[in-house]
């Protein structure tokens, strides 16, 4: 759906994420995660991440803290 890269400060969402019939507040979320890892704040977490990443992807810290800040956002 995307892909962002903190040291180029940019996302890049797909088309697909354009094209497919996902309901408005999940792509919001997903926006709003992916600003999450534009943040410095999120970007320190990446030491704690590496290597846990492919197995428990939903479970690793910088994944948990964008998830959590996409939904603390409204």
């Amino acid at each position: 759906m995307a892909t962002t890269n903190y040291d180029r400060q940019e996302t890049v969402f797909y088309k697909s994420f354009l094209d497919e019939m996902v309901e408005y507040s999940l792509r919001a979320h997903t926006v709003r995660h992916e600003f999450r890892h534009l943040m410095i704040e999120n970007h320190n977490l990446l030491q704690q991440s590496r290597g846990s990443w492919v197995l428990h992807h939903d479970s690793v810290p910088i994944e948990k803290d964008a998830d959590a800040w996409a939904d603390a956002f409204y």
